[in-house]
């Protein structure tokens, strides 16, 4: 038989369980991926909540898979999570009046058991080149340093705040795994 208990008393701080790697690629990797999406990408259509942005599929064979995989692991380790596998990147572009509103990004494939857990979002423009456009992660305002990665779980409110002027460039990705593992 389960034991039934009182609810423990629960405080939590979501700044204790966001993964951030500054300056994790380097420029060159940043400057190369945007060079490389900057005539290929198309706008962005939300769903079920208001956003604006232009973004662009890489290939799963794209060698950015080489750059992350290890920080990949680093998250996985550090959330103790079960993952099966990591979905395709994609390079995400706001200019000015961009934004994605208020979301989560965990999705339940029932048919398939399986979750979206973590999600993955790299800097690739330099802070400088555009204002405003902050990641909001449960209230917390994240790095804007180029080549940042952030990392974090999906099923966390985020959010990115409307462009004042100028690019931000983002690679974002995400981690797979069983239901309730």
């Amino acid at each position: 038989m389960i034991p039934v208990k009182k609810t423990p008393e629960i405080i939590f701080d979501f700044t204790d369980n966001l993964f951030v790697k500054e300056n994790y690629l380097d420029k060159e990797v940043c400057d190369n991926l945007i060079k490389e999406c900057i005539d290929k990408t198309q706008k962005g259509k939300p769903v079920n909540w208001s956003g604006s942005w232009s973004k662009y599929f890489l290939d799963c064979e794209h060698d950015i898979h080489q750059h992350l995989d290890s920080v990949w692991q680093e998250a996985i380790d550090f959330y103790e999570a079960t993952i099966d596998f990591v979905e395709q990147y994609h390079v995400k572009k706001y200019t000015f009046g961009n934004f994605y509103g208020l979301h989560t990004d965990n999705f339940i494939s029932v048919s398939q058991r399986i979750d979206r857990k973590l999600t993955l979002v790299v800097q690739l423009s330099d802070e400088l080149n555009y204002k405003s456009g902050d990641l909001s992660i449960e209230g917390n305002i994240m790095t804007k340093k180029k080549g940042s990665v952030i990392i974090f779980p999906s099923a966390y409110k985020h959010q990115v705040n409307s462009v004042g002027f100028g690019e931000r460039w983002t690679l974002i990705s995400w981690a797979w795994g069983p239901v309730f593992k």
